[in-house]
């Protein structure tokens, strides 16, 4: 669903995606992928000693590389931000919090898919989320 949106608005659109590694129907990791089409590994259960969440390891690095430099091109040059996802993962990034606030706080559009908050966040924003009635983040209602 974020991907279609952003896709519709590309010229004015920035920021990232994630999306699952699938082996045989498995999910086995996940990979950000910047709206300009820049891509990297940054969670897999073949990561070792890395930080893990869940069944992954996580390499913050490489998710910091891509994600927030595409999030910070956005918010100074774009109108329209997209976050897809603000998740466990995403959050074991300290600097990412900071962006996002960046990006609440900026005059652009934040289009975000989040299953976990920054409890920072929801103190300091002054944009209110609005609810889409969508069980799942790739589905659109019918």
């Amino acid at each position: 669903m974020v991907e279609a949106v952003a896709r519709e608005f590309a010229q004015v659109a920035g920021g990232f995606t994630t999306s699952e590694i699938r082996e045989r129907g498995v999910c086995k990791g996940f990979r950000v992928t910047t709206l300009d089409g820049k891509s990297a590994v940054f969670a897999h259960v073949s990561f070792a000693g890395l930080l893990r969440v869940g069944k992954y390891g996580v390499d913050v690095p490489a998710f910091e590389q891509l994600a927030l430099s595409a999030l910070e091109d956005a918010i100074l040059g774009r109108r329209m931000v997209v976050i897809d996802e603000i998740g466990k993962m995403e959050l074991a990034s300290k600097l990412f919090c900071d962006v996002v606030q960046k990006a609440l706080d900026s005059p652009a559009i934040v289009l975000a898919w989040w299953k976990f908050m920054c409890p920072r966040l929801k103190r300091k924003s002054t944009r209110r989320p609005l609810p889409f009635p969508c069980a799942r983040r790739n589905s659109a209602p019918r």
